[in-house]
């Protein structure tokens, strides 16, 4: 599948476009319907951790008020201290 249209139904979809369920239905199981569900509900994947709604991501720019802080910040997410 082309990653290029599969992120742009991501795209519309995180910016809130509902799909109608008929296309829903003729999508289910496929990687559009993927693309749509993980951008409808704001998933995605980042340095090997995933968030959504149930692991949201970290506030760490507002934790860390130093840079030296900010390594220490990461870790505390589970993210490498880059």
């Amino acid at each position: 599948m082309n990653d290029a249209v599969l992120h742009r139904i991501y795209l519309f979809a995180y910016d809130g476009w509902e799909a109608p369920r008929w296309m829903r239905r003729r999508m289910a199981r496929t990687d559009f319907h993927r693309a749509w569900l993980c951008g409808y509900h704001g998933w995605f994947e980042e340095a090997g951790v995933k968030y959504g709604p149930a692991n949201p991501y970290p506030p760490a720019d507002q934790e860390a008020v130093d840079l030296d802080d900010w390594p220490e910040t990461l870790t505390r997410y589970g993210l490498p201290p880059g």
